[in-house]
């Protein structure tokens, strides 16, 4: 029995009956400068193979605001369609109608990365950020594609003052007591990551969120 078989109560005699299921659909939002709509259409073409019914893909400018105003754009849905915020140097692969099986109970779930760039910091980079979201510490999300259910995204937006959103993302989910789980999708990363003099900023940050969430 899947997690699809739920039953009510019918009127005759008592009998259950079987209820239909929700209908939960898969989106993507794009963040994307305008130059660079190209590589925006090619991440988009790679969701919709994979299985997502809409992308919207935004220009605003800020990364946190280009994913929250992207997401309000998407057509209005049920709380637990799912939402792929993926930059758009990042191609995706496998199955997304995996997340359509998926117990209400998951809301929050993060790919496997693979480097395509020549970069030794980028290569040294998918390695930690595969490794934390497979031990689901408390930093999983970090990276550039992140997947939750629309009642979360709703609930929980981007911080437009964070330098790494998605980092700031992922500690607000941890303080939220919403746990990650590693999906069976890849996230193919095709440009350099952040360099490290980022990070000294990101760690105050990063603590900040997890004794403010918003």
């Amino acid at each position: 029995m899947n997690s699809w078989n739920v039953f009510e109560i019918g009127t005759e005699g008592g009998a259950r009956t079987p209820r239909a299921p929700r209908p939960v659909k898969i989106f993507g939002v794009i963040p994307s400068r305008e130059a660079e709509l190209p590589w925006a259409q090619d991440t988009a073409d790679s969701l919709r193979a994979a299985g997502a019914q809409d992308v919207a893909i935004s220009t605003i400018r800020g990364l946190s605001n280009a994913k929250n105003e992207g997401f309000r754009s998407l057509p209005p849905g049920d709380p637990e369609d799912v939402i792929l915020f993926v930059d758009n140097d990042t191609l995706i692969e496998g199955d997304l109608t995996w997340f359509r099986d998926r117990p209400f109970s998951e809301s929050f779930w993060v790919p496997r990365y693979v480097c395509h760039t020549d970069d030794f910091y980028s290569a040294l980079g998918v390695v930690f950020i595969n490794g934390i979201n497979h031990l689901h510490l408390w930093p999983a999300s970090i990276g550039p594609c992140i997947v939750v259910r629309r009642k979360v995204a709703q609930a929980h937006t981007f911080n437009p003052r964070a330098l790494l959103e998605d980092l700031w993302f992922g500690a607000t989910m941890r303080k939220a007591g919403i746990n990650c789980r590693v999906a069976p999708i890849r996230a193919h990363v095709h440009r350099p990551f952040s360099t490290p003099k980022h990070w000294a900023r990101t760690n105050r940050e990063v603590y900040a969120a997890l004794q403010h969430p918003v």
